[in-house]
């Protein structure tokens, strides 16, 4: 393989090895049987060629962020695009190009200054490659709809063509169809996406405001109810359930994509009485920029440490009993031993409270997604509202905790199981899910199957829960 590739193979034992094996959720331990870097589409196509030519099994690496770290998978080969990182704006047509390994962070950083951003992420780490072939639900999905709603073109290197082929309205239609939805890894290796850009405001009303944990049931009442009814697609409200310091609490991570005092008319109408601890409203929702909140230790998932996702769409009318379940098996989260003393090694500082401890949330669908016809990707959950994680955080070589926090996030899915409409996020994937193909696609799933069966005939790109 070096000899064939020279300069990028790196091996098990390989100085960087032990960096580049690992997904941001380290709860997998994985050991690729070699790791292969690219830098260009050539060099894409060259490692397609000769895993396909040798009969080796391939993962693709895009931004590093699936949920079960499936990325990077034990005795097979990597193909890695963190090399990969090329933005480029194009104002005059609206658009922005993006290479396979970058991440949303930096599209937001890229597009902004210039007074556009395209719907991505929420979390500034996820790579734009994987956050796209899933879906991709982030701050403005209600206003412009998922990340693959504005997806123009996509370029890709397929086992049966091992070159780039290029996807769109136009040409290899059923790849495009697949790509918008179908999850990552499973076609090819993208190795560039071209998005449409929407103009967005130099500063939005966006943040965390934090309730009592008294509050919790009264707020995600208010939540659903405002969800219920014609709400303003302009606002993203995430409800979640955190911890602050030794107590539950719960949060609602929000942004208004339009005129702040219209956003913060809007809030307070959601709100009724409620107050944040912080203060009124006033007080406690400032101005922030689309990078800025998204970039913020709020909205990422704690990467480097171990993780164990549980996810699934909510009923739209999921009823006051489903809220009291999530307060009452959040109660139940277990803590690590001596979670109160966690200053930053080597710092001197004193001991206090970790906060990269478990949480659950629900992220706001509908608006503009639901509008997008459900034939027109492979997405099929166009009709959901309400999608609801919970997280379970935990170091695993604390084996007690590790294995109490498996089961409370099992267990906690398994009270919401009543509440939900049997789909789940192909973003959010994991591993022992029933009938995972009709859980991520529904009625999409056999024609997914055939788009692989035809754009990856040798089995090239494999995974656990492909979709071979």
């Amino acid at each position: 393989m070096r000899e064939a590739l020279p300069g990028r193979v790196v091996l098990p034992g390989d100085r960087t090895y032990d960096l580049l094996r690992m997904p941001f959720n380290t709860r997998p331990d994985p050991h690729p049987s070699a790791i292969i870097r690219c830098f260009s589409e050539e060099d894409v196509c060259s490692a397609v060629e000769y895993a396909v030519t040798a009969d080796l099994p391939v993962t693709v690496r895009g931004g590093g962020h699936s949920a079960e770290g499936w990325c990077s998978i034990t005795d097979q080969v990597v193909i890695d695009l963190s090399g990969m990182q090329h933005i480029e704006i194009d104002l005059e047509n609206e658009l922005v190009h993006v290479s396979g390994g970058a991440r949303w962070g930096q599209v937001d950083l890229a597009t902004y200054p210039w007074g556009y951003a395209a719907p991505g992420g929420a979390c500034t780490d996820v790579g734009a490659a994987g956050l796209t072939m899933g879906g991709g639900i982030g701050p403005v999905t209600r206003s412009y709809g998922m990340t693959i709603d504005s997806l123009v073109e996509a370029r890709v290197v397929t086992s049966r063509d091992r070159r780039v082929v290029v996807a769109d309205d136009e040409h290899e239609t059923d790849l495009f169809w697949a790509l918008r939805g179908g999850g990552g890894g499973n076609f090819g290796v993208a190795t560039r996406f071209s998005y449409k850009m929407y103009p967005v405001r130099p500063a939005a009303l966006g943040g965390i405001l934090l309730f009592s944990w008294d509050d919790m049931e009264a707020l995600w009442k208010a939540y659903r109810d405002w969800m219920q009814v014609d709400s303003d697609d302009h606002l993203l409200i995430n409800p979640m359930v955190v911890w602050m310091g030794p107590n539950p609490g719960c949060a609602l991570m929000t942004y208004y994509n339009g005129e702040p005092d219209t956003g913060m008319a809007v809030m307070k109408e959601m709100l009724g009485g409620l107050t944040p601890m912080t203060g009124p409203l006033e007080e406690s929702l400032q101005l922030t920029t689309l990078p800025a909140f998204t970039g913020g230790g709020e909205t990422t998932a704690w990467p480097g440490t171990a993780q164990y996702w549980r996810n699934g769409f909510l009923d739209n009318d999921f009823p006051d009993e489903a809220i009291s379940t999530v307060k009452e098996w959040f109660g139940r989260c277990p803590m690590p031993p001596n979670h109160h003393n966690h200053p930053a090694a080597g710092t001197g500082l004193a001991p206090q409270w970790r906060n990269d401890i478990s949480f659950a949330y629900i992220e706001s669908l509908g608006g503009a997604m639901g509008r997008v016809p459900v034939d027109d990707t492979a997405f099929f959950w166009r009709d959901q509202k309400f999608s609801f994680t919970v997280i379970a955080i935990f170091d695993p070589s604390m084996e007690q905790w590790a294995e109490e926090s498996h089961a409370w996030a099992d267990g906690f899915r398994a009270a919401m199981e009543p509440y939900m409409s049997g789909g789940a996020y192909a973003n959010y994937i994991q591993a022992d899910l029933p009938n995972f193909g009709e859980a991520y696609y529904g009625d999409h799933y056999e024609r997914l199957r055939g788009v692989k069966a035809t754009y990856d005939p040798s089995h090239t790109f494999r995974f656990p829960q492909d979709l071979r």
